[in-house]
């Protein structure tokens, strides 16, 4: 069996990769909005063209994410971030070459943000490469800040590379806990598609068996039993029925699922109008809001397919009427005829048709059906399928499909590592306002809006997500009044130390949308930026300002957009495997029938279909016909009495045993419970012995689970014992006393 394709993880990663493109193209976007900066040092042109490809390459893999799989998608971020460290590392070149004295020259600031690749890098080998990157990209770039310009104689590097780290270590985590996520998803998923295949198996060869058993019982058993009673008075209707049985026997190999393309109700149009082409059809206007799957859609097709033939066989002048109703909820399918109908009492016991055929077969997709007759009265079935009971009969997968849609991002690591990047963004975030609070006037105002900010922050990790509406409502406008107020008291001309608080403000949003909401945070990032701009228009342009604003946005906007495609990448990844499983278990279901009707139809070829055709053709049967024919029905009532048994190399002894006028009879009282094939064999070995010594009459019987023996076996009137270790122990009763247990 198949296992359910990495699917989640692929969603997953495709989903990353692109965020990480989204970062760098917003990077390029922020500089040709606000350009590098007053007063910098220019990098040399020959320069550019290199960072360009670097960066511009992981953008390109982002917008071909959508079609490629998941070997290429890792290789091609992995060769990403060997672009940019290598531009990284090949600045400090450039150095030597192009300024010796290390004066005359700026690290790119595209370079300083390394949140992009460092999310290309998780989306490559993981979360530890992604941290591994952020953390050898800040170390590197601190080391030129040092080297090119000194000791830094302003807060703005600083800043800028604290928040930078901060937010590539944020996305490090998040990216590495959706990956996890997505992994678990389709762990998950791939076990309950094999329960769900399994269990597909099993009840698609229980349809099947359960069909071709009402098929040999009520067509071919009653052919062979009466070509073995030999009653020449029956010659004719012998014939009649071996015809019967042999054209029927064409059909028996094919599973009822309706024709391919055919919708259910279209499949049941087709079989009705097959058997009785003036069948009256009435189909409901909301019958085809109701969506059965394939194994329900086959059994209803099969079912009504019994019902019809029921009807043209018994009553052959009756008018037919197919109604079917169905909603969102189940159907209701409704066969009835107006013929002389029967007293359901009086059906022997052992017919097939109506029991096997139409109501187990809908009893195992969680249905039922019901029929109705009284004699002079006509007959009337109904079969039901409920959505809800069908749920509720499958729970073996329904159960673990509620597992794979209750995974969520978080996990215990994630919320470590939470905690523990909250506690950097207070620890640096405090250090910030610290330093901006003695190189300013205005150092009471920035610890306010610390202090602030980290309300709204730890407000963010404890609100309930019960209520994540109103939480992504309240922190975003807390957020909104403390950044205003800020922009408010904030001197103009501001430097990028003294607007701190901005991307600041842009962290905290970013962690509310991952939190509980982005849409709010997406409105409170359009009235700050209307804020910043109504401050430009009243003090002039303020360019140090606008670059912390910018990076705000970019932040604000990256984690709300992180968060939309989370939720949307958990819902694609559940949908996507839930549809893998599904079909799945249609191919299992399809391949279980197929199986198990071939399987039938080559006993029928080989044993019965050349004592029908002598029968069909109407040709005297002679004594040897007649033994043949008791024992191919003995073997034949072997497949649906015990099934678990039918193996060699006991199928071929006890066809000897039957041909000498041995009686055999086979039974598994299992009740389908799963039963080793090492010691059904041993079984089969072990019961083949002793029908070879039987004379007069040999039961072989399965046992269920609770008994103290796997298999009792009498041979004439002396009963034996089969244990599971292989032990053989002659109990006392006999043939009588057994068939009481």
């Amino acid at each position: 069996m198949s296992e359910v394709p990495r699917r989640a993880e692929l969603i997953a990663r495709r989903a990353l990769t692109a965020g990480a493109a989204l970062s760098v193209a917003s990077t390029g976007i922020g500089i040709a909005l606000v350009g590098s900066g007053a007063g910098l040092a220019p990098i040399p042109t020959w320069y550019v063209a290199p960072v360009v490809v670097a960066l511009g390459a992981l953008v390109l893999v982002g917008l071909g994410t959508p079609w490629m799989p998941l070997r290429w998608l890792r290789l091609s971020a992995a060769g990403c971030v060997a672009l940019y460290v290598g531009t990284l590392v090949g600045f400090g070149a450039v150095a030597a070459v192009a300024a010796p004295d290390a004066a005359s020259l700026t690290l790119p600031w595209v370079l300083t943000s390394y949140g992009g690749p460092a999310l290309a890098a998780v989306v490559a080998g993981g979360e530890a490469a992604g941290l591994a990157l952020a953390v050898f990209a800040f170390v590197t770039v601190t080391l030129y800040r040092l080297v090119l310009g000194g000791a830094p104689t302003t807060l703005t590097p600083f800043i800028s590379d604290t928040q930078t780290g901060l937010s590539a270590l944020a996305l490090c985590i998040v990216g590495g806990a959706l990956i996890r996520a997505a992994v678990r998803t389709d762990l998950v998923a791939a076990a309950v598609g094999r329960a769900s295949v399994e269990e597909a198996e099993v009840r698609g060869g229980l349809v099947a068996r359960s069909r071709s058993a009402a098929f040999v019982h009520d067509e071919v058993l009653v052919a062979l039993r009466a070509a073995a009673d030999g009653d020449e008075r029956s010659t004719e209707a012998v014939q009649r029925q071996a015809q019967r049985a042999l054209h029927l026997a064409e059909h028996a190999a094919v599973p009822d699922s309706g024709a391919p393309g055919l919708s259910w109700i279209d499949a049941l149009e087709s079989e009705a109008r097959e058997y009785d082409p003036d069948v009256r059809i009435e189909v409901a206007p909301d019958a085809r809001a109701a969506t059965p799957d394939q194994q329900t859609t086959g059994a209803l097709v099969g079912a009504a397919r019994q019902a019809i033939e029921n009807s043209v066989r018994h009553a052959p002048g009756a008018s037919r009427r197919l109604r079917i109703h169905g909603d969102a909820h189940g159907v209701f399918v409704e066969i009835s005829d107006d013929g002389s109908g029967f007293d359901p009492t009086a059906v022997a016991p052992g017919r097939l048709g109506i029991k096997s055929s139409i109501v187990d077969a809908m009893r195992l997709v969680g249905g039922d059906a019901d029929v109705r007759s009284s004699v002079g009265s006509g007959t009337t079935v109904t079969l039901i399928w409920r959505r809800a009971a069908a749920e509720l009969s499958a729970a073996v997968s329904r159960s673990p499909r509620v597992a794979v849609r209750a995974h969520a991002i978080k996990d215990r690591r994630f919320d470590r590592e939470i905690w523990v990047l909250v506690a950097l963004f207070y620890v640096t975030q405090g250090a910030i306002a610290c330093a901006v609070a003695v190189r300013t006037p205005s150092g009471g105002d920035a610890l306010a809006i610390y202090v602030a900010l980290g309300v709204a922050g730890v407000l963010a990790m404890f609100w309930r997500q019960s209520s994540a509406r109103l939480g992504s409502a309240v922190l975003t406008g807390l957020t909104i009044a403390v950044t205003l107020a800020g922009i408010a008291v904030t001197p103009s001309p501001a430097t990028y130390g003294q607007a701190w608080f901005l991307p600041a403000a842009g962290l905290v949003l970013s962690g509310v949308a991952l939190r509980l909401r982005p849409a709010p945070t997406l409105v409170g990032l359009i009235v700050l930026v209307l804020g910043t701009v109504v401050h430009v228009v009243l003090r002039g342009i303020d360019l140090e300002l606008i670059i912390a604003a910018v990076r705000m946005g970019l932040l604000v906007v990256l984690g709300a957009l992180l968060s939309i495609v989370i939720q949307r990448v958990q819902r694609l990844s559940v949908r996507a495997n839930e549809d893998a499983i599904v079909a799945m278990q249609e191919r299992a279901w399809d391949d279980a029938t197929g199986r198990e009707l071939e399987r039938r139809a080559e006993d029928l070829d080989l044993y019965a279909r050349p004592l029908l055709q002598i029968l069909a053709s109407g040709v005297p049967l002679t004594d040897a016909d007649r033994d043949r024919a008791r024992a191919v029905e003995g073997r034949l009532r072997d497949g649906y009495r015990a099934a678990s048994l039918v193996r060699e190399p006991l199928t071929e002894e006890v066809m000897r045993a039957r041909l000498r006028g041995v009686d055999v009879v086979l039974l598994d009282d299992t009740e389908n419970a799963p039963t080793e094939d090492a010691v059904i064999q041993a079984v089969t070995d072990w019961m083949s012995t002793l029908v070879a010594r039987s004379r007069h009459r040999f039961v072989g019987r399965l046992l269920p689970a609770d008994r103290d023996h796997v298999a009792h076996a009498v041979i004439d009137d002396v009963t034996f014992g089969f244990t599971d270790t292989a032990q053989v122990v002659r109990l006392h009763g006999s043939v009588r006393g057994f068939q009481g247990e």
